[in-house]
C-alpha cells in the first residue's frame, strides 16, 4: 500500500545523508590539510634558505675582512685582535642561528663545521701577525724574505682550512635541495677588480706611498726617497716602469674605491694598499 510506512527507505535516506556528510567532511579536511601541508613545506623551505644564506654570508664576510684588514690599522697586533674579535663575533651569531627553531640537522652540521673553520683560522692568523709584529722594525730588502715565508705559511694553512669541508658542504647542500626542493649553493667570495679606480694616492703596507696619476705618471715615496716612472694596466696586471729602468709588476687581486690587493711579481709577496 502506498500509504504504508517504508522503513527501508527511511534508513536508506539516513545512511545516504550520513555518508554524504562524512564524505563532504573528508573532502574539506583533505583540501585544508593539503593547503596546510603546502604552507608548512613552504615555511621549512624558506627557513632553510634563510639559514643557509646567513651562513654563506658569514663565510664570505670572514674572507673579505681578512683581505681588507690592512686598512683597519698599521699595527700588526691591532689587526690580529680585530680579526680574532670578528671571528668570535661571527661564531656567536652562527651559534644563535643553529639554536633557532626549525633548523635542519644537516644544516646544524654545516654550521658546526663553519664554527670549527673559524676557530681553526684563529691560531694561524695569530702566528702570522705575531711574526709581522716581531720584525716590524726591519725595512726594505731585509724584511722581504721573512714576509714571504710568513705569508706562504699562513696562506697554505688558511687554504687547507677553508677548503677541507667544501666537498662535505656540497654534499649536504645537495641533500637539503632534494629534501626541501631548494637551490642552495656555496657562493664563493669574489673580490671586485675595477681598474677605473686605479688612479689616486695609495698607502701600501703602511710603508710607502704610491701616487698613480691619470696621465699615466707614477710616483713612489718611501723613507724620504722619491721614485718616478710611468704606469700601464692590461688584463688586471698593473706595471710601473721607473725612470731608472726597473719595473714593478702587480697582479691585481682586488681593486675598488678604497682598497687594492695585489701580488708583486718581482718581490714574490702579496701587498695591500689603502686609498689616502
Amino acid at each position: 500500500m502506498s500509504g504504508a510506512p517504508q522503513g527501508g527507505n527511511i534508513w536508506k535516506n539516513i545512511i545516504i545523508g550520513v555518508l554524504t556528510t562524512v564524505v563532504a567532511y573528508l573532502i574539506v579536511h583533505f583540501i585544508f590539510d593539503k593547503k596546510d601541508a603546502k604552507k608548512e613545506a613552504r615555511k621549512k623551505r624558506e627557513k632553510i634558505e634563510t639559514t643557509w644564506n646567513a651562513v654563506n654570508e658569514y663565510i664570505n664576510r670572514s674572507k673579505e675582512k681578512f683581505t681588507t684588514i690592512g686598512c683597519f690599522s698599521c699595527d700588526a697586533v691591532e689587526m690580529k685582535n680585530e680579526l680574532l674579535r670578528e671571528l668570535d663575533q661571527m661564531n656567536k651569531s652562527l651559534q644563535n642561528i643553529k639554536e633557532e627553531e626549525g633548523v635542519d640537522e644537516k644544516m646544524k652540521t654545516i654550521i658546526d663545521r663553519t664554527i670549527r673553520m673559524f676557530e681553526d683560522e684563529k691560531p694561524v692568523l695569530s702566528a702570522f701577525y705575531d711574526t709581522l709584529s716581531l720584525y716590524k722594525d726591519l725595512k726594505g730588502e731585509a724584511v722581504l724574505p721573512i714576509n714571504r715565508r710568513a705569508q706562504q705559511t699562513m696562506l697554505n694553512k688558511m687554504s687547507h682550512i677553508q677548503s677541507r669541508d667544501t666537498a662535505d658542504f656540497t654534499r649536504y647542500l645537495d641533500d637539503l635541495n632534494k629534501k626541501y626542493k631548494t637551490k642552495l649553493v656555496l657562493k664563493e667570495f669574489k673580490p671586485e677588480i675595477n681598474t677605473d679606480e686605479l688612479t689616486g694616492r695609495w698607502e701600501v703596507d703602511c710603508s710607502y706611498t704610491m701616487n698613480i696619476r691619470s696621465n699615466h705618471k707614477a710616483t713612489i715615496e718611501s723613507s724620504g726617497e722619491k721614485y718616478t716612472g710611468e704606469w700601464s694596466v692590461d688584463d688586471n696586471v698593473f706595471r710601473i716602469g721607473f725612470d731608472d729602468g726597473s719595473v714593478l709588476t702587480h697582479r691585481l687581486i682586488q681593486l675598488d674605491h678604497s682598497f687594492m690587493l695585489f701580488f708583486i711579481v718581482e718581490n714574490d709577496v702579496f701587498s695591500g694598499a689603502c686609498r689616502k
